[in-house]
């Protein structure tokens, strides 16, 4: 089973380099690598184990070989900078010269689809996989199997995306609302905090015995505004790796957005520009015009007493949003449009914080 990627589009190679992966399935495990944007002799190895099936997968498609005979051993050479070989040497006893040996191997190729790889009952879908930490690729699956559930009700895939967009932010939103108004009432409290800092500096006990009970008093917790956060993030994270790298969305239309698995590419432009290209994309542009709008919420959120902070603050504002703008640019569509439902909803709940006094 040899890969060669020197056959890729130069393009791909350059953008997906990191979703390719060879898998060898085991009987005890299966083996995996990604990030093959080249190959070592480092990675040359010789094992005895028995084998079920060798793969490689790319962003959207995939390649497995499975032996119907008895794999006892593997091995993997490096055969250059852009080939792989993995397979076994394969030994007959007893064999006449010119006798004619027969080796049978199923192959599937085609797309990452768990609908098509779980056909046969194979295990070909364990090369389809969007996490290496199992709970993550759970939580991945799950948000994959309910797009899927979305499309055959609404078979429209940036709708799906969309709706789906609504319905997990709406799952996360009393984790997200509980962290914003716990992180301005630490904010609110700043004053206050400030001052038992400068009357307690010289003893550290009783200043943490002071600051401990004006938050008691007030009903704040100092982890109320990381924890839930963290608690998205496996949310969050499995999201994106299914939005970067479904099936689904490839080739598929949206209102302007010709290819949901492409950037939107509203319009050509006359010249070639750095970083951004030779394609206006509109929905990276919305999503900066949003987000500069929730930095402007969120800072009525923030207490600031210090002038040069201040003027960080305002720097933020409109930086910020513009890096996150340049790196998702020429992300693909689907995701830049979850971005914009996500940061659309996210500035909405700053609006509402601002307006709200926390009661402390």
């Amino acid at each position: 089973f040899i890969i060669d990627i020197s056959r890729m589009d130069e393009n791909v190679i350059k953008t997906d380099w990191t979703l390719f992966e060879y898998s060898i399935n085991t009987f005890d495990k299966i083996i995996r690598k990604n990030s093959l944007n080249s190959f070592n002799k480092k990675w040359d190895l010789e094992q005895k184990n028995r084998i079920k099936w060798f793969g490689f997968r790319d962003r959207y498609f995939a390649t497995i070989v499975q032996p119907k005979f008895n794999i006892d051993k593997y091995q993997i050479t490096a055969i250059s900078n852009n080939e792989l070989d993995i397979g076994s040497q394969i030994y007959y006893e007893n064999v006449l010269p010119k006798q004619e040996i027969e080796l049978k191997f199923y192959v599937y190729a085609g797309p990452q689809k768990l609908e098509d790889l779980q056909i046969g009952n194979n295990d070909y879908q364990k090369i389809m996989v969007f996490s290496n930490w199992g709970w993550l690729d759970t939580v991945a699956k799950f948000i994959y199997g309910l797009l899927g559930f979305t499309y055959k009700i609404i078979p429209i895939w940036g709708l799906c995306i969309i709706i789906v967009s609504i319905f997990i932010y709406a799952l996360m939103y009393p984790l997200t609302l509980k962290s914003l108004l716990s992180m301005k009432r630490m904010q609110i409290l700043q004053p206050k905090i400030k001052e038992i800092q400068e009357k307690y500096n010289k003893n550290p006990e009783k200043l943490n015995q002071e600051i401990m009970e004006l938050y008691r008093k007030h009903g704040v917790n100092p982890l109320g505004g990381s924890l839930p956060m963290l608690l998205q993030m496996p949310i969050f994270v499995g999201l994106y790796q299914v939005l970067w790298r479904s099936f689904y969305f490839r080739g598929e239309k949206f209102l302007w957005i010709q290819d949901l698995s492409l950037p939107d590419r509203l319009v050509k432009l006359p010249v070639k520009l750095p970083f951004i290209g030779e394609y206006f994309n509109l929905l990276p542009v919305l999503m900066i015009g949003i987000m500069v709008l929730q930095q402007y919420f969120s800072s009525k959120n923030v207490i600031i007493t210090d002038p040069q902070q201040a003027t960080q603050q305002k720097i933020m504002t409109i930086f910020f949003p513009i890096f996150i703008g340049f790196i998702f640019y020429n992300f693909a569509s689907g995701l830049n449009l979850y971005f914009v439902v996500f940061y659309l909803l996210s500035t909405l709940t700053q609006w509402r914080i601002a307006q709200d006094k926390c009661g402390v």
